[in-house]
């Protein structure tokens, strides 16, 4: 299934679409979604701390 998706987001309709409404898309192995969760945890967690944001 997840070749599958990766194919039909690789379409040059599918990609317009996406970015229309504006995401990115990048399918990938399921690895490298991992990959990017753990670096966009670490770099917005560094943001959060250092700016003090508090959710209430």
């Amino acid at each position: 299934m997840q070749a599958e998706l990766v194919k039909v987001l690789a379409l040059p309709d599918v990609k317009e679409r996406m970015f229309n409404l504006g995401m990115e898309v990048a399918g990938s192995a399921p690895e490298q979604l991992a990959a990017l969760v753990d670096s966009d945890i670490a770099k917005w967690g560094k943001v959060i701390k250092e700016s003090g944001v508090r959710v209430d």
